[in-house]
């Protein structure tokens, strides 16, 4: 099986994982998927939010970061936080750092998609 076939099937495994709550198994397999086929913003950003299911915050920010980081530089876009989907007032402010390697969300929204963009 070629790298990007095993990271596929890793991915689909992590996802049917999450489906059965098992977070930490679904954490590895994400990271799995990340390593096999690099770079894979989307496996990064799923594996962040099965760390910060399992509490670890730190490690949850880190990988947001780096999914962030990767996906700008796959696609040469700026990311954004794209909140069509959650019910209105759901996510009340979005903050990046001054290099906007960092973001936190206020309100009440637990996840969000996040994804390029060109506005910049």
């Amino acid at each position: 099986m070629l790298p990007r076939d095993e990271a596929s099937k890793a991915y689909a495994d992590a996802t049917r994982a999450v489906m059965a709550q098992q977070w930490q198994q679904a954490y590895e397999l994400y990271l799995k998927a990340w390593q096999l086929a690099p770079p894979n913003g989307q496996a990064l950003m799923q594996a962040g939010l099965m760390a910060a299911r399992m509490g670890k915050k730190d490690e949850a920010q880190r990988l947001y970061d780096q999914a962030v980081e990767e996906s700008e530089t796959v696609t040469g876009e700026r990311v954004a936080v794209d909140t069509t989907d959650v019910p209105s007032g759901a996510v009340q402010t979005v903050a990046w750092s001054a290099t906007r390697s960092r973001s936190r969300t206020g309100g009440t929204c637990r996840s969000s998609t996040l994804r390029s963009c060109g506005n910049g």
